[in-house]
């Protein structure tokens, strides 16, 4: 791969807000494409970046009752929520169901709209695509 010259393993070099943000990336571009098999793609990108900011968790360990901490765990939460109810709606309910588990972990709630819920919103307002609206994670 040309970039492992560059970015050698990115994902273990990802501190957990930059796993987050990636995270929330691909999640909202899985949302918004038609096209399953990219969607997929995404979802599995989603839940790659998603493990590793469990990885860079753990540097917060020591501060778990930081308001920066734990407004990150929320944006976990978020982000895992967002991704079971994306694989939901392309018919994969059983992994929809483990990462909704992992949510839970997080402190989430399976029955938190999430994200998908903003993008969804302002499709309908709009009458057209999100793809020009940007949501804040």
């Amino acid at each position: 791969m040309v970039f492992g010259n560059i970015i050698p393993s990115y994902l273990r070099t990802l501190s957990l807000e930059q796993a987050l943000e990636l995270s929330n990336m691909y999640l909202e571009y899985a949302y918004k494409t038609s096209d399953n098999d990219i969607a997929l793609v995404l979802c599995h990108e989603t839940e790659v970046a998603l493990s590793q900011a469990k990885s860079a968790s753990k540097k917060y360990s020591a501060n778990l009752k930081d308001a920066k901490y734990q407004d990150l765990r929320k944006g976990m939460a978020a982000a895992h929520i967002d991704l079971g109810k994306l694989l939901e709606r392309r018919g994969h309910q059983e992994e929809a169901q483990a990462i909704r588990k992992k949510a839970e972990k997080w402190g989430g709630n399976a029955d938190d709209p999430g994200r998908l819920a903003q993008l969804e919103n302002t499709k309908q307002s709009k009458g057209s695509s999100a793809v020009d609206t940007p949501v804040d994670s």
